[in-house]
């Protein structure tokens, strides 16, 4: 995951895994290493926090099971520095005055989106949702406030605590000293509690509902008609069974790109119905994996990965209008015009009801298997083209339309 602000240099995370020590609460029982989208929750915690640009982290613990060695091993190949921690004296030991420190305690789960607005608010504070009842699973800091489980504080502070004797929670006593030192209050709303956006995970049951959230954002971020409707739907069924399947996700991801470059080869044979069809299977396992992997959890290898997806589909669609061409007919130049209409269409405004059609890459290679399957590659390479001239066209000189439908778009 890249981060979307610059790194904060300046900013140091402190995650709890002391749950696993004993291995009783590695699977489904709430710790760090609870499965949420295929990947354990102190994973998630931690490309959040890396999300808002944090590249140092620190993992209290009291053993090191190999899963944890596996997961700080996946983070340093990223880039991020891992460090475990016992004692606050290992704390004081990689922790300089300067530094701000997020702490963040075990099985509390936050979006990237919030964790974000969090870090960028003054220091420092205690993030807190109120004492109601059904806030319950939080840990109460007074009789109306309960902790939401991350804090900003300043290194002085947290070196201030080096004394502390060993076994005693690292995390518990930061927030412990917090309170006493009046650190600000930075009240959670209770809306995000209700919508599973701010949760303490106990369980399995509480991951499902963080899974469901998630899909449920993601499925709706497509533009295109065919990804938004069709395609995110079946992904938001598939998701579960490839989060379980062994490499599942990479295996999705391998494929996309496998048949995009696969369908080259077929339309330059001249097989352009499995070509098609092949590159319309590799659109499909692109919104599949934009949906299970999250856009939060780009990288600038996946997008160099998607942009190779991307030519090799154009690639095809040359391959298939250059072994259709034929005299007094130019279909390659109707699919270079359609292809640079499409790169327009995503690059401005457009009214609701013309993006679900300019803005769908799939219903272009839908158009062209058509195309193919009816044998009428010419005229169907140009029927695409001026289709999207005149939508492009509408959706410009029909302002009051515009207007009425951008509002929801």
């Amino acid at each position: 995951m890249a981060p979307t602000v610059e790194p904060k240099s300046e900013f140091i995370a402190l995650l709890s895994a002391v749950g696993v020590a004993d291995g009783g609460l590695a699977v489904g029982q709430g710790g760090a290493l609870q499965q949420i989208a295929g990947q354990s929750l102190l994973a998630c915690q931690m490309q959040a926090l890396q999300y808002a640009g944090i590249l140092t982290f620190l993992i209290e613990v009291d053993t090191i099971p190999g899963e944890l060695l596996g997961l700080a091993d996946n983070f340093r190949n990223r880039g991020v520095r891992v460090e475990f921690v016992r004692s606050a004296k290992d704390l004081e030991a990689l922790l300089k005055p300067e530094h701000m420190l997020v702490v963040q305690a075990e099985a509390h789960y936050f979006p990237p989106k919030i964790v974000s607005e969090l870090v960028s608010k003054s220091a420092p504070f205690v993030a807190t949702v109120d004492g109601r009842d059904e806030n319950v699973a939080f840990e109460r800091i007074d009789l109306n406030t309960r902790w939401a489980g991350l804090a900003l504080i300043e290194g002085t502070m947290a070196r201030s605590m080096a004394e502390l004797p060993d076994g005693w929670s690292i995390t518990s006593s930061l927030l412990r000293t917090a309170v006493q030192r009046n650190v600000r209050f930075e009240r959670i709303a209770q809306t995000s509690v209700q919508a599973g956006a701010t949760v303490r995970v106990s369980g399995d049951a509480d991951a499902n509902r963080i899974v469901m959230q998630m899909l449920s954002e993601r499925s709706r971020r497509p533009e295109g008609l065919i990804e938004k409707h069709l395609f995110a739907s079946a992904a938001k069924i598939l998701a579960p069974k490839i989060w379980r399947a062994s490499r599942g996700e990479a295996t999705v991801g391998v494929s996309r790109i496998v048949l995009a470059i696969g369908s080259v080869g077929l339309a330059m044979l001249g097989w352009s119905v499995s070509a098609a069809t092949a590159a319309l299977l590799a659109v499909f396992l692109n919104a599949v994996f934009e949906v299970i992997g999250g856009v939060d959890d780009d990288n600038s290898r996946n997008r160099g990965r998607e942009k190779l997806l991307w030519a090799a589909v154009v690639c095809s669609a040359l391959a298939i209008a250059w072994t259709h061409a034929d005299y007094g007919s130019d279909p390659v130049a109707f699919v270079l015009i359609s292809t640079g209409l499409s790169l327009l269409a995503h690059k401005i405004e457009l009214p609701r009801w013309s993006a679900g059609l300019l803005k769908s890459p799939a219903l272009l290679v839908s158009a062209m298997l058509a195309a193919t399957l009816a044998s009428t590659i010419s005229p169907g390479v140009k029927l695409i083209a001026l289709a999207q001239l005149g939508l492009i066209i509408a959706a410009i000189y029909l302002p009051d339309k515009a207007v009425r439908n951008s509002e929801y778009a």
